[in-house]
């Protein structure tokens, strides 16, 4: 495991998701250990010989941080930021994530439309290696299903019902 025996700060916020609010201030990587700063002391030999180990100990000094609490700090001590937090971005990292909801992979489409080239192409790669669980070739609809946060089978379905529509079929 990368970090191995080591102690990795990481800025990870309970605010974040769901997921990360379950998250504690430290961690060791096979969750033997889970809690907070308070609770270091009393476990101080157990995670001295976990670094020793083959464990990684997380420590995220800005679990309990809000927004507000990010905006100030970095406010307050002139640190700049991504301007795409100031066109209404709450997170960043990955253009059309896949954990993003269809109203965030519009606006990333929007924003960014040359990245729908790359995705129809990695779409298409998977559909020629067989990867694809779903009877469709075409990549593109592949894309736009995908971005759509529906089921395979209701997707087609509104497509189908769609061009009916759209052809007064």
């Amino acid at each position: 495991m990368s970090g191995a025996g080591k102690v990795t700060l990481i800025g990870i916020r309970k605010a974040e998701s769901v997921r990360r609010s379950k998250r504690e201030e430290i961690e060791i990587s096979g969750h033997k250990f889970s809690g907070n700063f308070d609770q270091f002391s009393e476990h101080k030999e157990k995670m001295v010989t976990c670094v020793g180990g083959k464990d990684k100990i997380l420590v995220s000094p800005i679990i309990h941080w809000t927004d507000r609490d990010v905006w100030q700090f970095l406010n307050g001590n002139s640190i700049e930021h991504c301007s795409l937090y100031d066109e209404g971005y709450k997170r960043i990292g990955c253009i059309l994530c896949p954990m993003s909801n269809y109203k965030q992979k519009l606006k990333d489409y929007q924003r960014f439309p040359h990245v729908k080239r790359k995705w129809i192409q990695t779409i298409q790669k998977l559909i020629d290696a067989e990867y694809v669980n779903h009877n469709f070739t075409d990549a593109e609809f592949g894309f736009y299903w995908w971005i759509s946060d529906k089921g395979f089978d209701q997707y087609y379905a509104d497509e189908v019902l769609q061009q009916k529509i759209e052809f007064n079929v």
